[in-house]
């Protein structure tokens, strides 16, 4: 069980955000602009280049790779998340550190269940830790909530555009290429509606530092018969996600009081 030193919790880190910004921004790579207000995350690269055809933006270098500030939105910027929970956990981080205090989290999942097909889109209220990074932040639980300001406003945006979705629970995994029958049988037992990789460590790392966050996905791959159906490239799959990206840029954008 992760941590090996349960302890740990109690202990300040040797590495910290902080440190690592100070570090960069000695060698000159942390960009002398203020900090976001928010971050739409992006998980997908293909999309996140789509979107970035259309709206106007710069982008930053250094130490912050693919971060994007929004011309007609200066509050805003669009950073790609990174694969698996790791990379995610450290991106998120050091925009933290520098001042950026809400996310809102988009990509793609796969679907566990019969009733969440391709191109449908899935908001988070509970993620099932089995990957390794959340374990670091938070002592152990099967399940991580979401933040519940971001993902009730995102719940209401989705409701007041009768935009169709589904609300319920994904599996978080490290193993992208260990999703074994027996799991997915379990899962799909208990309700379980997609599996991804980042989502649970996401939602951790938000409540230690008490960050407003919310995910939500579109439907890209089908695993309900024990097969991997791939649907990456589907139309229906970058309509919705067009749809996620305009109910995100609204729930950065709005009052959380």
């Amino acid at each position: 069980m992760l941590p090996q030193l349960h302890e740990k919790y109690s202990h300040p880190s040797l590495i910290t955000p902080a440190k690592w910004l100070e570090y960069n921004r000695q060698k000159g790579l942390l960009p002398t602009i203020n900090a976001p207000q928010a971050i739409i995350f992006c998980s997908h690269g293909r999309f996140l280049e789509t979107i970035l055809q259309k709206y106007k933006h710069k982008s930053y270098e250094g130490c912050f790779k693919k971060v994007f500030l929004l011309d007609d939105f200066p509050s805003i910027a669009i950073a790609y998340l990174g694969t698996g929970a790791p990379a995610a956990a450290h991106q998120m981080e050091a925009l933290i550190a520098w001042g950026v205090t809400r996310f809102v989290c988009i990509g793609t999942a796969g679907t566990l269940h019969a009733k969440v097909g391709i191109g449908d889109i899935v908001l988070f209220e509970k993620a099932v830790r089995d990957e390794g990074t959340s374990y670091h932040y938070i002592e152990a639980s099967k399940y991580i909530h979401a933040p519940r300001r971001m993902t009730n406003l995102l719940t209401d945006l989705l409701k007041q555009t009768d935009t169709s979705h589904h609300i319920g629970s994904t599996w978080t995994t490290d193993g992208f290429y260990r999703q074994t029958s027996l799991e997915i049988q379990h899962f799909q037992q208990e309700g379980v509606l997609a599996v991804e990789m980042e989502t649970a460590a996401l939602f951790a790392i938000a409540h230690v530092h008490q960050i407003d966050l919310g995910a939500m996905v579109v439907i890209s791959d089908s695993h309900t018969q024990l097969e991997w159906e791939p649907h990456l490239e589907d139309e229906k799959v970058e309509n919705s996600l067009h749809s996620l990206f305009e109910t995100a840029l609204k729930a950065a954008t709005s009052d959380l009081n």
